[in-house]
């Protein structure tokens, strides 16, 4: 280590992941009442195989997708900012799991790409449930990563 520099200890307090989804932005938008989401990592590593053998020669590294399912309810405004994002623009993702202070972790997703953005069922007061599949894309916030997650208190 460098003698003058400095490092915040990790804590060894395990997040808990509760069924607690909150402060869900996406667009600019906040979703309140969303009752289903689902995230799904896969590494995607490459077997290498050689002429004459039975086993890969080696594991490459692959690249990381993010991808995943989303339901909403919105009003009808929020949708029509919504369907601006389904024609292949890049949006974002954002939301927290948890609700003890201190073991919350946030889930951020800088660059996401919105499909099969579908309409489920409106209500006469005018709110829409929403069903998206959404893919996470290299972020140039994120030193192209995909996906940041981070524990916070709150």
């Amino acid at each position: 280590a460098i003698a003058s520099s400095t490092y915040t200890v990790g804590s060894s307090e395990p997040v808990e992941v509760g069924a607690s989804v909150k402060n869900l932005a996406m667009t600019g938008l906040t979703l309140n009442c969303v009752p289903n989401l689902s995230l799904h990592l896969n590494n995607t590593l490459a077997p290498e195989i050689g002429l004459g053998r039975l086993a890969p020669c080696s594991l490459a590294p692959g690249k990381l997708e993010v991808t995943g399912s989303l339901g909403a309810y919105m009003t009808a405004a929020q949708y029509g900012v919504l369907t601006n994002f389904a024609g292949g623009l890049s949006t974002s993702l954002d939301f927290d799991i948890g609700e003890t202070a201190g073991k919350v972790l946030s889930v951020s997703i800088p660059t996401v790409v919105l499909e099969n953005l579908r309409v489920v069922s409106t209500s006469d007061n005018g709110s829409v449930l929403i069903e998206t599949d959404f893919r996470g894309i290299q972020s140039s916030s994120l030193a192209n990563s995909v996906i940041q997650f981070t524990r916070n208190g709150s």
